[in-house]
């Protein structure tokens, strides 16, 4: 029997499942608003898809930005393409993800005439150098050339979705 995973996450609960638009006047409260809470991949899957969350790397003061980098357990990639081969079903086809992701869901701006989806991945041990976790971030974005490459940087967050369409795997990356 194996150990139930737990990963450290910088979570937000402002404004859940809002995606603030640039020059919002709450984005400054929004960037010091991330929180470290321990989750497995079930509570960490829950609060993106179902509470709409916001998370990230785990950062000093809970404020996001590449100097207060502490750490990171998980990689995420964004797939922005809007076509069928961007929708969570297609993703989660394809065997490394379906090997090694640990869940997949609809991004805010998802539609299903125009697809939209995160894949997150669980790490087996986080990353406490924010170089190391940036060259893995690139690593991944290279995988999957289709996907935002700017996921790369150390302090980048993800919104979450309420009640987003999305796929439990529960794999870890090793």
């Amino acid at each position: 029997m194996t150990a139930l995973l737990l990963l450290d996450v910088a979570i937000n609960k402002k404004w859940p499942g809002e995606k603030l638009p640039h020059g919002d006047a709450r984005w400054a409260n929004h960037t010091g608003s991330f929180h470290k809470e321990r989750h497995s991949i079930d509570s960490l899957a829950q609060c993106v898809t179902q509470d709409g969350c916001a998370f990230s790397a785990v950062m000093k003061d809970g404020y996001r930005k590449e100097d207060n980098f502490i750490s990171a357990q998980h990689i995420a990639l964004d797939d922005d393409r809007g076509t069928q081969e961007s929708s969570i079903d297609a993703l989660a086809e394809d065997p490394f993800i379906a090997d090694r992701a640990a869940f997949l869901y609809a991004s805010p701006s998802s539609r299903p005439e125009h697809p939209k989806s995160r894949i997150v991945f669980i790490l087996d041990k986080p990353f406490t150098d924010p170089v190391a976790y940036r060259t893995a971030q690139e690593a991944m974005v290279w995988k999957f050339g289709a996907t935002d490459p700017q996921v790369k940087e150390p302090a980048r967050f993800f919104y979450g979705r309420p009640n987003a369409d999305h796929i439990r795997l529960g794999n870890v990356l090793y």
